[in-house]
C-alpha cells in the first residue's frame, strides 16, 4: 500500500492508534484536537523533527526533548537509541504528558518523562492551555485558560542528565 493510500485510509477508519516512523501513537484521546488527528493520520505530524533526528542522532548520544508532545521523538530516539536512561522528555501539559506515558508503555521503550516547565527559575508558573496542545505555553498569548505547573530550570537539567543532544520543540 503507498503511502498516500495508507493516509487515506486512516482518515476514514480514523483508528485509535498509528504507527508513524515506527512508532505507535495513541491518537484516541480528546486532548488531541480533531486538526491534529488529520496531521498524524496524514503522517505529517513531526516528519521534519524525525528526518533531522535520523541525519543528526546517534546511538551513544543522551537525548533530552523539551516539549516533547505526544512522544514521537523520544520515542522514535529510545528506540533508536536502545539504551536505558538514554532518552529524557519534558512535557509541560499534564494531559499531555499522560498521553506520552500511554504511546511509551505501547512501545516498550525506556525513557524519563518529566512533567514540569522548563523555565529561568524552579518553582510553579501559569502554563496556559489551548484548543490545539502544541500552542499551548507559559505565555497567554490571548488563552483564558490556565493550570500551575511545576518548573525546572534548563541548567539543572544539563546538569542531572549531561544530555550529548539536545530536542526543543
Amino acid at each position: 500500500m503507498t503511502s498516500k493510500a495508507k493516509h487515506i485510509l486512516r482518515r476514514l477508519i480514523r483508528p485509535k492508534v498509528i504507527r508513524e516512523h515506527g512508532v505507535l501513537l495513541d491518537v484516541s484521546s480528546q486532548t488531541i484536537s480533531s486538526a491534529l488527528r488529520r496531521v498524524l493520520y496524514d503522517g505529517r505530524y513531526e516528519a521534519q523533527e524525525i528526518s533531522i533526528l535520523k541525519k543528526t542522532l546517534n546511538q551513544q548520544d543522551i537525548l533530552l526533548d523539551v516539549g516533547a508532545g505526544i512522544g514521537l521523538t523520544p520515542i522514535w530516539a529510545a528506540q533508536y537509541i536502545q539504551r536505558p536512561a538514554s532518552v529524557w522528555a519534558v512535557e509541560a501539559y499534564p494531559e499531555v504528558a499522560d498521553i506520552i506515558n500511554t504511546n511509551i508503555e505501547l512501545n516498550g521503550v525506556d525513557i524519563a518523562l518529566l512533567w514540569s516547565a522548563v523555565m529561568a527559575e524552579q518553582g510553579i508558573t501559569s502554563f496556559y492551555t489551548t484548543e490545539h496542545f502544541w500552542s499551548s505555553s507559559v505565555l497567554p498569548r490571548g488563552s483564558k485558560n490556565s493550570i500551575n505547573v511545576p518548573c525546572v530550570t534548563l541548567e539543572g537539567l544539563i546538569e542531572e542528565i549531561k544530555p550529548t543532544y539536545i530536542y526543543y520543540n
